[in-house]
């Protein structure tokens, strides 16, 4: 289906699904929070932090998602070439500030649990992004007493509920980044202390 007069076609990056099977998707080039995909909208091979163009019209109250762009399937070709043929390369997350992934880190104390284990895959968000390593805050959902701040929209960034970043952070290299889960929402992201998305 073509995107007719006044409305456009973006690219954007999913977030979800969420508990109750939500998919929310934001502009990658502009400031602003993610707006929720009409389910008759949702494709069932989605994955979180997948790109993807949709159709939209621009609205007093914000963005308004019309219909999927038929164009946009994910034909890319390869951006990397070794010895002048294409490498592939494995796919990572969107890693932005306020993204939430999935990562290994290592653990500040001995787990009884687990007394040999030296990390843990757990939530993490990314608040510093570098060449070969992130800064990120760990995610705890259980034993959070004074461990940093709870979320107040932990669902749409793909957190259970009562979900608390911790306060301190921790330096860890590409190689233990995972999934995706989703992304803080704004005013989650000013709570941890980070100020506006736009000023980043």
């Amino acid at each position: 289906m073509n995107c007719a007069v006044a409305k456009q076609v973006v690219e954007g990056v999913l977030s979800g699904p969420s508990p109750n099977g939500r998919w929310y998707w934001r502009p990658l080039n502009e400031a602003g929070g993610s707006v929720p995909v009409p389910l008759s909208l949702v494709d069932p091979s989605w994955a979180s932090a997948t790109k993807v163009r949709l159709c939209i019209r621009r609205t007093i109250s914000g963005i308004e998602i019309v219909e999927s762009d038929d164009t946009s399937a994910e034909k890319e070709l390869p951006g990397v070439l070794l010895n002048g043929e294409p490498l592939d390369l494995p796919e990572t997350p969107d890693l932005i500030p306020g993204v939430v992934v999935n990562a290994e880190i290592p653990y500040s104390r001995v787990d009884r649990g687990e007394p040999k284990a030296t990390a843990k895959v757990r939530p993490v968000v990314v608040t510093q992004v570098h060449r070969g390593y992130l800064v990120v805050r760990p995610v705890y959902s259980k034993n959070t007493k004074g461990r940093g701040q709870r979320l107040t929209e932990p669902v749409l960034a793909g957190l259970s509920v009562g979900a608390v970043v911790a306060s301190e952070d921790v330096v860890i290299s590409l190689d233990k980044v995972g999934t995706s889960r989703g992304r803080l929402t704004a005013p989650d992201w000013r709570l941890v202390g980070f100020g506006s998305y736009r000023d980043r």
